[in-house]
């Protein structure tokens, strides 16, 4: 089951109808989890595990040598790597394991690292990323594909940013001097160090 079929359920509305209700949802408050909370009263740590660990297909992700490169690459070269999900940890995680590069990233935080399940663009969950991983602004690299995630990042001072999918609404508001563009992660991380 996935979050909108949960939604579809609980609406009582076709999955055609609840596909646009979570598009919303996210569009919104930058993660369906957040509306699924706020509108059908159910708490995201309840559905996380069910949606993500058996609602999720990740045979649909292929693999992707270039990538592990780039990683090891930056990782050899000195960097620190972490993920900051809106999904859940155990998401991430089997993201990064499916990908066979869950050993390159020291910390993996989703929306059940915190307090009532904070999510980006919520600039708490910057925050306590900072705070926590003991780093400033100025020393991270946000690589994001939703301009609100980003522009909460520039508010806070964040350098670097790179935006995946340059036509998404909105993508000309942002104007960091640290904005970089690219098709896809790969072209983008061979740009780095």
């Amino acid at each position: 089951m996935s979050d909108s079929s949960l939604a579809a359920e609980k609406l009582n509305i076709s999955l055609e109808a609840a596909d646009a209700v979570r598009e919303c949802w996210y569009l919104k408050y930058g993660s369906a989890f957040e509306g699924i909370e706020k509108f059908l009263g159910i708490s995201p740590h309840l559905i996380s595990d069910f949606v993500y660990e058996r609602g999720i297909d990740l045979s649909v992700i292929p693999p992707n040598p270039a990538l592990k490169r780039e990683l090891e690459r930056l990782v050899a070269a000195g960097h620190c790597l972490a993920v900051l999900s809106n999904g859940s940890c155990r998401h991430a995680e089997r993201v990064l394991e499916h990908l066979g590069i869950s050993h390159l990233f020291e910390r993996v935080w989703g929306f059940d690292s915190f307090a009532h399940g904070i999510c980006k663009p919520n600039h708490n969950a910057f925050r306590h990323v900072m705070a926590e991983w003991q780093v400033k602004p100025e020393e991270m690299t946000l690589v994001e594909d939703s301009t609100s995630n980003l522009r909460t990042a520039e508010k806070l001072g964040i350098a670097g940013r790179v935006l995946i999918r340059p036509n998404q609404p909105e993508a000309g508001t942002l104007t960091g001097i640290y904005t970089a563009w690219a098709a896809d992660i790969n072209g983008w991380l061979t740009q780095l160090a």
